[in-house]
């Protein structure tokens, strides 16, 4: 099983968790981390205090990789392989990085970016985000926080509806525009349909698909 690759939205997620002040004492999760980049990167940095720092990941292989980029920082104890929240029930957390996929089936499925990797986020790609989003609720301590992307390779308009019930305050960075790849020249009638049956949002100009990346910060959970 292959392990997903650092990309644009990883630099975009990392870039916002340089804004954030982390508190010294609170414990830091990632899930779906891939080979560990990110919290290696906010690591290497300081800005994450090792016996503090919690991974996860879906994929043996990409916790065995991650595992040995973070062997420096982190026991063999503190990265686990599981589903979304699934592994850290009995754990309380000041901030939870999410990067599970999050792109609907019908694009992950004849794109290259996922060859050997696991997704199966649904037929609108919020499968896993909105696992992830409700279940994190009750992991965060009071002034925890919540970050992860929002593609438009996703329903975005039903996820911010779920996220305004789930969180009081929710910060979403500039969306950034970015041309589909060439790849899906040959299915655009698949996005087309996907598109209008709202699962994407995609822009088409100079006769390209252009689909966007942003940021989401959430805190302040609403209790029920």
């Amino acid at each position: 099983m292959a392990v997903f690759a650092p990309n644009l939205t990883t630099k975009m997620v990392l870039s916002e968790l340089r804004k954030l002040e982390i508190a010294k004492d609170e414990n830091y999760l990632e899930v779906g981390c891939g080979s560990g980049y990110i919290t290696k990167s906010l690591l290497d940095e300081q800005l994450l205090i090792p016996k503090n720092v919690w991974l996860s990941d879906i994929s043996p292989e990409a916790i065995a990789e991650a595992q040995q980029q973070l062997a420096p920082y982190l026991r063999l104890d503190q990265l686990k392989i599981g589903s979304c929240l699934d592994p850290w029930q009995q754990m309380k957390f000041g901030l939870i990085v999410s990067d599970v996929a999050g792109v609907a089936d019908g694009v992950a499925e004849i794109s290259s970016w996922y060859h050997g990797v696991p997704f199966h986020a649904g037929d609108d790609g919020l499968e896993n985000t909105l696992k992830v989003l409700w279940d994190a609720r009750s992991l965060l301590t009071p002034t925890g926080r919540l970050v992860f992307p929002v593609l438009s390779l996703s329903n975005v308009t039903k996820l911010r509806s779920e996220l305004a019930a789930a969180f009081s305050t929710v910060k979403l960075t500039s969306p950034v525009l970015w041309p589909m790849p060439e790849e899906f020249i040959n299915h655009e009638h698949l996005l087309i349909d996907l598109i209008q049956s709202g699962k994407i949002t995609l822009v088409k100009k100079f006769g390209k698909y252009l689909a966007s990346t942003q940021v989401a910060v959430c805190s302040e959970v609403v209790r029920d």
